[in-house]
């Protein structure tokens, strides 16, 4: 077996007092170490053996939550598990790749699993898998002198989650700036890992990034990000108001918007497009489709909203993208934020969408205009 192959293999390192349990590509390796006290070390035969993954884990969701038994007879990998027998080919652990990755250097801190999978949850639906811009393919983390930042772009919209990280035990984090990006690979088994702990440990050099929780070590290589744009400079300082409204209430108005606007757009290739004005009595027209020729027209009245000016403030979205944002918020009610920028003597009204009640942190969709 080919050091490529053997990457489709999980590795088993057996010794009395653990198991090792290895998988590992050129990008990325899991390393989960399971001690004796979850087996009999007495019937513990020392040795290293490759399997295949697939067909193990095929296996062994079979079962449930049944205890499976391992037993290597003759280069086979007898499972068992109640009155159930298989058997799959095993393979010599000699050329297996161990985990190359570059750590030396590394800055560290720690980082609990449920908020590190949060945040990358929260912005994940930002994420680009192929975007032309390769340093955008992942989430990018950022931690500013304990202020923790996630942050996802399309360049058709962004997505940032940030919370506050305590400090006080560790002087030098308190001073400490840094930013890496975990490409979408890695961003997605994070998201899927679960450990018997949640407090962890991030360790980041220049090139690779481990997560170390209980016995589980994830490592990644990282996204050449040194052409991430600035997101603080894409991020407007001011508003002109806000509009709370009911999540549901939202969602099925734009929801009526796809239907009337995709019925008779199918093939004229338009954008799907809705059209949001605003004014100081409160209430919202949607127009569905192009203003000159509207294909639906509708109305929402929001739960709450500061707006002040005079003036009918008007902006148009890719409904699309707009649903995707909001069903990313954790609440039954959102706030719309109406962001000027001015962009070449030109002002567009971005949408910064947040929930409307407060959270142990801060996470906001903002979403730029369509013509």
């Amino acid at each position: 077996m080919t050091g490529k192959e053997f990457t489709r293999c999980i590795l088993f390192g057996v010794k009395k007092h653990g198991v090792a349990v290895l998988g590992c590509n050129h990008d990325s390796s899991f390393e989960r170490i399971i001690p004796n006290n979850f087996f009999d070390a007495n019937t513990v035969q020392e040795g290293c053996v490759a399997v295949l993954a697939d067909k193990l884990m095929s296996f062994i969701k079979t079962y449930g939550k049944q205890p499976v038994t391992f037993e290597l007879v003759d280069n086979l990998l007898h499972v068992k598990s109640g009155r159930s027998r298989v058997r799959i080919e095993t393979y010599p652990a000699e050329g297996y790749p161990q985990p190359t990755l570059n750590l030396v250097e590394s800055k560290n801190f720690s980082l609990n699993l449920d908020v590190l999978q949060e945040g990358l949850k929260l912005v994940r639906n930002c994420m680009p898998t192929n975007h032309s811009m390769a340093c955008l393919n992942g989430i990018r983390v950022q931690f500013n002198c304990g202020k923790l930042s996630f942050i996802a772009t399309d360049c058709h919209r962004l997505s940032v989650y940030q919370r506050v990280v305590d400090v006080s035990s560790d002087p030098e984090l308190a001073n400490l700036k840094f930013g890496f990006t975990i490409p979408v690979l890695a961003v997605n088994k994070l998201v899927s890992l679960t450990s018997e702990s949640k407090e962890g440990t991030i360790s980041v050099s220049s090139s690779a990034f481990s997560y170390r929780v209980s016995s589980l070590v994830f490592q990644s290589k990282l996204i050449d990000d040194s052409r991430y744009p600035e997101i603080e400079k894409m991020i407007p300082k001011e508003h002109a108001g806000h509009f709370c409204f009911e999540k549901r209430e939202l969602t099925n108005l734009l929801e009526r918007m796809r239907i009337a606007v995709g019925s008779t757009n199918q093939s004229s290739g338009k954008v799907p497009r809705a059209e949001f004005t605003f004014n100081n009595s409160g209430l919202v027209n949607v127009i569905g489709g192009q203003s000159n020729h509207p294909d639906a027209e509708d109305e929402i009245v929001p739960v709450e909203f500061v707006y002040s000016s005079p003036e009918e403030v008007s902006s148009a979205m890719n409904y699309f993208l707009l649903m995707n944002s909001i069903s990313g918020i954790q609440d039954d009610k959102v706030r719309i934020t109406i962001a000027p920028i001015q962009n070449q003597g030109v002002i567009a009204n971005y949408f910064i969408i947040q929930p409307f009640a407060q959270k142990p942190y801060v996470h906001f969709f903002m979403n730029l205009p369509v013509r």
